[in-house]
């Protein structure tokens, strides 16, 4: 069992020695474009933000006036009785309440 946890310690230093110097010049360069194009990196992810907020508000919007329309069609469906009392009629009359 050991000489395999030395293997994966062994492969596990190799691959932190390989990739830490990739990270670093990844950052580096990122942090350099970065830098170059400040303002529009910010607006753009200032407009990306506000379209995403956009979609929130449509997307509740749409739920809220989805959820309006299927109470108003219930309460119609309904005619005035309780769902208690629809359920009952649905039980004891199965084919005349479905007309």
């Amino acid at each position: 069992c050991w000489p395999l946890c030395l293997l994966i310690a062994l492969l596990a230093c190799w691959a932190l020695v390989a990739a830490v110097p990739a990270v670093l010049l990844a950052d580096a360069l990122l942090q350099h474009a970065y830098a170059a194009k400040q303002r529009e990196i910010d607006d753009f992810v200032d407009g990306a933000l506000h379209v995403v907020r956009l979609w929130y508000l449509t997307i509740r919007l749409a739920a809220r006036r989805l959820a309006r329309v299927a109470r108003g069609q219930v309460r119609r469906a309904l005619d005035g009785r309780s769902a208690a009392e629809a359920v009952r009629d649905l039980a004891t009359h199965p084919v005349g309440t479905s007309v």
